[in-house]
Formats: structure tokens, C-alpha cells, sequence
């Protein structure tokens, strides 16, 4: 039995494979996942129906390039095969690039959105508003999810004074189509429970995402009675939903921050109002006091008592005048 360690076994499997293609192969799938890193390098995967494969466009040869690809494109890239040796993983070097045509999902994705909006269901002026100081709300997203932990963490960070009620459904996958479709129709029916809807997801793929391009989620959003936020993904993700829903969120956590943001500033504003009450109250009761110091002080010196002692001092002042006189005049 051969040993390795886990650098040699790397290494063997990186000659392997870099020998056994060719400099420049071509592979065609479809662009997901498509980043952009702080040294301009492009990371993405290649995908089809059943498998991916890591691929990466180096600044180099990014420059001597016609186009960048973006999500959802059907593309023929040619380059070469790399292992990388600190994560053991392969990936497609790309020094070559071509449009193939429209992936399926990003044209599945265009084709429901012009319908939606040729019908209206993206128009302004039907959008419910979003209520400032919501009581409850439905939050409908996967227990499990990551994005369920951010969206409550933010809520009570930002002292937002709502409760929630969670409505657990798949996020992800063409299973999840008919629950989150009977959820919101089982929800829209409770108006006077919930004053929103919130719908959240974290961050993934154009593929994780696209149950929530399907049409008949879209048609649910929008004829939900109830208002309906939309918060699906990344800052730059955009699903159908978010365009038929009553306000779109960038993110989980924005949708929680939005949700709180009133409650927060109510809270901040009777807190000063609160120690201005105090405050006046404060220099109001100073001000009654140093009054009624006063007035006391009056009353005493305007007393009938104090008047009568003034007046016993007078006469037992004149009576030892007149003592005084008669004692003088005997003499």
C-alpha cells in the first residue's frame, strides 16, 4: 500500500490531471455564481442540468477579453485545467470566452418578468404600503435557514416591537413552488392577524434562487391582500417576486432594520421628550416651591397674630417710656 502525505497525493493528482488535457480545452455550460474579487480576478461556476465546474478569469487575461460573462449566460469557455493545490479542488483557467446563447434559468427569468409587467402587476400605483408600526407579522422563510437567525438577531438589535410568526416552507428547488404558493394564499386570508408579509431567503446562485422566479409565487405575491416584503438573496440578487412585491428588501437583514426602524426612532424620540418632561417638571416644581417660600414668609409677616405681638411690643415699649418719664419728673 503506497503512502502519501496530503501535499504529494495533491501534487500526483495535479500532474495527472493538468497532463491529461490538453492546453486549451473548450467546456460550455452556463455562468452562476459570478464574483468579482478585490484583485479583479472573476470566480464562477460553469453548470448544466447535472454537474459544475469552478472556473476562474485572472486580471490578465481578463483584459484581452471581448465580454464578462453574468449569471445565467450560455457560454463557451476555453482555457485550461488547474488543480489548486491549497484546497484540492480543480478549476477551469479561462483564456478564451464566447457568448453561447441565453442560459435556460436567466431566460426563463426575462420571460416571466415581461409578462408579469405587460399585465401591471409591477406598477407603482397598485404597491400597498407598508405599515410603520407593525403588531405582527408573517415571516415566511425555512427554519433551518440562516437567514431566519440574521432577520431575528437585527429585529432585536434594532428594539423593533413586533411579533412574529413564523410560517416554515422550503426556500430552494422546484418542491418548494406549491408550498410557498399555499402559504401565502392561506395567509392573505388572515388581514386582521397580520399587518405584513415578509418573504426572506439568504444569499446563493441564480439556481438557488429561481423558486422564487417562478410565475405562479409571482401571482401569489401579488394577490396577497396582505403587504408583502420581498427579501431574497444578496444586495445584488433580483428575483421576480421582488418586483411584484409591495417594497423589496436588498437583504434579510435590511427587511428586519425597515421593519424596526420607526420603533427605534419613536423609542429614541420619547426617551428626549421624556427627560424634557422631567426637566421642566423639575424647574416647575423649584419654581412652586420658591412660591410658596414666598408666600409663607407673607402670610406670617400679614398674620393676625404677628400683627398683635407687634402691637403688645409697641405698648410694652411706650409703657416703659412713660415709667421712664414719671420716674424723671419725681426726682
Amino acid at each position: 500500500m503506497e503512502e502519501y502525505s496530503v501535499a504529494d497525493f495533491t501534487n500526483k493528482i495535479k500532474n495527472m490531471i493538468e497532463c491529461g488535457f490538453p492546453d486549451n480545452i473548450a467546456i460550455i455550460g452556463e455562468v452562476s455564481g459570478i464574483m468579482k474579487s478585490s484583485s479583479n480576478h472573476y470566480y464562477f461556476t460553469l453548470k448544466d442540468i447535472n454537474s459544475g465546474l469552478k472556473a476562474v478569469i485572472f486580471k490578465g487575461n481578463a483584459t484581452n477579453i471581448k465580454f464578462i460573462p453574468k449569471n445565467g449566460d450560455r457560454v463557451k469557455a476555453i482555457g485550461k485545467i488547474n488543480v489548486y493545490n491549497q484546497d484540492g479542488y480543480y478549476q477551469l483557467i479561462i483564456k478564451q470566452i464566447e457568448y453561447d446563447s441565453e442560459g435556460i434559468l436567466w431566460k426563463q427569468f426575462e420571460e416571466t418578468k415581461r409578462k408579469l409587467e405587460s399585465e401591471g402587476l409591477f406598477d407603482e400605483s397598485i404597491k400597498k404600503i407598508i405599515p410603520k408600526y407593525p403588531s405582527k407579522i408573517a415571516l415566511v422563510t425555512s427554519e433551518n435557514g440562516a437567514a431566519i437567525k440574521d432577520f431575528i438577531v437585527t429585529i432585536n438589535k434594532e428594539k423593533g416591537k413586533f411579533s412574529i410568526e413564523l410560517w416554515n416552507v422550503m426556500v430552494q428547488g422546484k418542491m418548494a413552488i406549491t408550498p410557498i404558493v399555499n402559504t401565502i394564499n392561506t395567509i392573505s386570508k388572515y388581514t386582521d392577524r397580520y399587518d405584513v408579509v415578509v418573504i426572506i431567503r439568504g444569499g446563493g446562485s441564480l439556481e438557488d434562487l429561481s423558486v422564487f422566479n417562478d410565475e405562479n409565487i409571482a401571482r401569489a405575491v401579488a394577490n396577497c391582500s396582505i403587504p408583502v416584503i420581498s427579501a431574497v438573496g444578496h444586495e445584488r440578487d433580483f428575483t421576480i417576486i421582488d418586483f411584484v412585491a409591495d417594497r423589496r428588501e436588498p437583504t434579510p437583514t435590511a427587511a428586519a432594520v425597515a421593519l424596526s426602524s420607526h420603533y427605534k426612532e419613536a423609542t429614541h424620540m420619547y426617551r428626549d421628550k421624556y427627560r424634557r418632561l422631567l426637566n421642566l417638571m423639575e424647574k416647575y416644581t423649584q419654581f412652586l416651591s420658591q412660591k410658596i417660600d414666598l408666600l409663607s414668609l407673607r402670610l406670617v409677616n400679614k398674620s393676625p397674630i404677628k400683627l398683635l405681638f407687634n402691637i403688645k411690643t409697641n405698648l410694652l415699649q411706650c409703657e416703659k417710656i412713660i415709667i421712664s418719664k414719671i420716674k424723671k419728673q419725681d426726682l
